[in-house]
């Protein structure tokens, strides 16, 4: 990558926020009407940065351009969607947020396989259904669901932040709105609803990951899931929870990707060879 590469997404960042605030101006002396079909018209269909699939994003916010460069800021995700996923497999993206990785999930399972994208956040899941649908993307299922340890109707707590609207179980001094969602036990919702099992799982919900992997003992149990990416603060003992939860279901730790400086990180678990040996001896 060019070492020049972060001042040019800065300059990106400060066009795209001069140009939205601009319009943002401009929409305050207009009738309420005309400023609805102008909202409409700026809306823009950009591709996503993942180059061996054209993708597009259905942009209209500073929060959802953002998410046009996703591939850039996890390249360790697309690697190992790539390596993993085959053609007809089933996907898990859990907290696909505007559902970039969802996309490119979908290129690489093809018509045959399914995607199934997890957002609760009501104003982020609509943005997720207008990238799928721009894509023509039928093998991917928007679920606006919550995944935890429970199955029932649950209140999200949301705020803003510079990537977008994010929602969680836990409320504090940002947060904006709350919203009523349906939650559902992992487990739960595949027998309820008869999903197919995924062969792979991917867990990006802002420290609910422990709360998702128990509710899914079975899910985790099957040996059709091959390998899981999540993401953990390596500090924490929600982390040390995880890890023990995975070894305990027949996974190893394969790889760890550090994000940033505040202990985020990737981690990927793959079901260890000993564990599938044992599960074809039983079968």
């Amino acid at each position: 990558m060019s070492p020049f590469r972060g001042i040019e997404r800065w300059f990106e960042d400060l066009w795209q926020g001069a140009v939205f605030g601009l319009a943002r101006a401009a929409l305050g002396l207009v009738t309420a009407k005309r400023r609805l079909t102008f909202r409409k018209d700026l809306r823009a269909r950009l591709p996503l940065d993942y180059p061996r699939r054209a993708i597009l994003m259905d942009v209209g916010s500073p929060q959802e351009w953002v998410r046009t460069h996703e591939c850039a800021k996890e390249p360790e995700t697309v690697a190992w969607m790539e390596s993993e996923l085959r053609p007809g497999d089933v996907f898990y993206d859990v907290g696909a947020n505007t559902g970039a990785y969802s996309l490119v999930g979908a290129s690489l399972v093809g018509a045959e396989g399914r995607v199934f994208s997890f957002e609760p956040g009501a104003a982020t899941y609509a943005c997720l259904v207008r990238n799928v649908q721009c894509n023509g993307m039928s093998q991917v299922v928007p679920m606006p669901i919550a995944l935890s340890d429970r199955t029932g109707v649950v209140t999200m707590h949301g705020r803003l932040e510079a990537e977008g609207f994010v929602a969680s179980f836990e409320a504090d001094e940002d947060c904006q709105t709350d919203q009523p969602s349906l939650c559902f036990r992992l487990d739960d919702l595949i027998a309820q609803m008869s999903l197919p099992v995924p062969g792979l799982l991917k867990m990006d919900t802002d420290q609910t990951e422990d709360l998702i992997l128990a509710g899914a003992p079975q899910t985790l149990a099957n040996p059709l899931l091959r390998s899981i990416l999540v993401e953990v603060d390596t500090g924490s003992e929600r982390c040390a929870g995880i890890h023990a939860v995975l070894c305990d279901a027949g996974f190893e730790l394969a790889s760890n990707h550090p994000h940033g400086t505040k202990g985020v990180a990737n981690r990927i678990y793959r079901r260890s060879s000993r564990d599938e040996s044992r599960m074809t001896e039983v079968s």
